[in-house]
């Protein structure tokens, strides 16, 4: 099993990530960056979702990739999509038709967290 090193991602890190990984992986399409409360709620979204942290800072996004929106969670090419988002030092995980990718771990939000 790989060892990603991870730590908080301030705004511009996620944005230059998400751009690394549109690069190296071309043709993907952002599907969801900052929710509501109320649409997180009608999606089935975790009520800590960093898409509900966008006017505070981008730090969460999903993107999909045409053809590749059938693809099975742990399929090894979902695999290879989460791996390459984890190098990059994203949270990453394929679900749903999509990669959801955020800069910060899942549940609360660090205390002390710098968002800039």
């Amino acid at each position: 099993m790989t060892e990603y090193k991870r730590r908080p991602l301030k705004a511009t890190e996620f944005r230059a990530a998400i751009n690394r990984l549109r690069e190296i992986r071309p043709g993907s399409r952002i599907g969801s960056t900052h929710r509501s409360v109320s649409h997180n709620q009608r999606v089935g979204g975790h009520p800590e979702s960093k898409h509900l942290l966008y006017p505070l800072t981008p730090v969460a996004c999903d993107l999909t990739w045409p053809g590749e929106d059938d693809l099975e969670e742990g399929s090894p090419e979902a695999l290879a999509l989460e791996h390459d988002a984890k190098v990059l030092g994203l949270w990453a995980r394929y679900h749903d038709g999509h990669l959801h990718t955020q800069g910060l771990a899942s549940g609360p939000v660090p205390e002390g967290y710098d968002p800039v």
